[in-house]
């Protein structure tokens, strides 16, 4: 894409209605650099998106999800049709847990998409992301790095008037012409881009729709009893909320203790910008430094060699489970910044309480250089 990329204005409307999700995101690019404008241009290529002029014009894209909630019931969104930079993708999108959701979606012949967000405020209004896009291909050697693109980012909550403001105020920011620009779109519904082929019909969601189709579990046969049996399973309730309320407060005690031993251990390696971010290169250096053979994933022994014995058996066991999001044994690189997104502002925490401030890290090294060039 001739537009850069390091800062693009990005958009998110996500609707939830019944069981059934839409969600339409816009980014605006700035117009290239005068620079990538002088360049040769091949025949029957072109150096701009769209109808704009190279160097003037900026540029807009859109790209959509559209899915259904499923029978298990466990908050996982069914993504069965995508249009835009996702065009041809199904996947899922995955509760993890109530702050974070991981999306999963790609095209098993030509690419693989990934993407974490997490709430970072209690009011839940603000979230933290990351995504990272796979080029998938069966001639590519297997040492060949299938990561074709990887990105952070941070949106926040807005009115609706305030979310048409502000993408208008970007395509004019950016000089998008009329014709490039995409309608703003208020709740669900598809962005008509070109026809009416690029949006899902009513006859494709109910095929999915868990309203209009049989579940494919057995129902509970209904319970039959007098009074005792209903007191007894009354009391049973009753122990098992019990013991369910203390699971859950052990579970959410041992899930704050590991991430803080992770947070402490990485606080002691990973870089940080200054403004006490994780960047994509950062994450992928840190990555890196855990696959000491490599080949591109975390074995339960590399994860287990980097933390040491700063962690107790159990902790780590289940620390490991968490990570590994597809229970494959191994940890990749989507599966590790996912991880990354739930404990940023415990890393930021570890990082202040050791005293490792981006910037002084940063002089640190500094002088060391200095010192080996001595």
């Amino acid at each position: 894409m001739p537009y850069p990329q390091d800062e693009v204005k990005m958009f998110v409307n996500r609707t939830v209605m019944q069981t059934r999700y839409f969600e339409h995101i816009y980014q605006v690019f700035k117009p290239a650099s005068l620079t990538f404008c002088t360049f040769a241009i091949p025949e029957e290529s072109s150096n701009v998106l769209g109808n704009g002029e190279c160097g003037k014009n900026g540029y807009a894209t859109v790209g959509e999800r559209f899915g259904t909630a499923t029978f298990e019931k466990d908050g996982t969104v069914d993504v069965f049709f995508t249009t835009g930079r996702y065009a041809g993708g199904k996947g899922k999108a995955i509760t993890v847990d109530d702050d974070t959701f991981y999306y999963k979606i790609g095209d098993e012949n030509s690419f693989e998409y990934s993407e974490t967000e997490s709430f970072n405020n209690p009011a839940k209004t603000r979230v933290a992301g990351s995504g990272q896009y796979f080029i998938v291909s069966d001639v590519l050697p297997y040492s060949a790095n299938p990561l074709a693109e990887s990105f952070t980012y941070e949106l926040y909550q807005v009115s609706e008037e305030t979310f048409k403001e502000q993408l208008a105020a970007a395509y004019a920011d950016n000089n998008v012409l009329p014709e490039d620009q995409k309608p703003a779109i208020s709740s669900g519904n598809c962005i008509d881009i070109s026809s009416d082929a690029t949006c899902p019909s009513e006859a494709m969601f109910q095929s999915v729709d868990p309203l209009y189709n049989s579940t494919p579990y057995e129902q509970d046969p209904s319970v039959k009893g007098g009074w005792i049996a209903f007191f007894v399973i009354l009391g049973v309730l009753v122990l098992v909320g019990i013991l369910y309320v203390w699971h859950v407060h052990r579970i959410n005690q041992q899930a704050d203790r590991y991430k803080h031993q992770f947070a402490r251990r990485i606080a002691e390696t990973i870089n940080m910008d200054h403004d006490k971010k994780l960047s994509a290169k950062g994450l992928e250096q840190e990555f890196k430094t855990i696959d000491s053979d490599g080949n591109g994933v975390i074995t339960k022994e590399e994860f287990y060699r980097f933390m040491g014995d700063r962690v107790s058996e159990q902790d780590f066991n289940v620390m490991f489970a968490a990570i590994d999001i597809d229970h494959s044994g191994s940890i990749d690189f989507a599966e590790f910044c996912a991880f990354m997104a739930q404990i940023g502002a415990i890393l930021t925490e570890e990082e202040e309480r050791a005293g490792y401030k981006p910037s002084s890290r940063a002089r640190a090294k500094d002088e060391e250089a200095g010192n080996e060039d001595a």
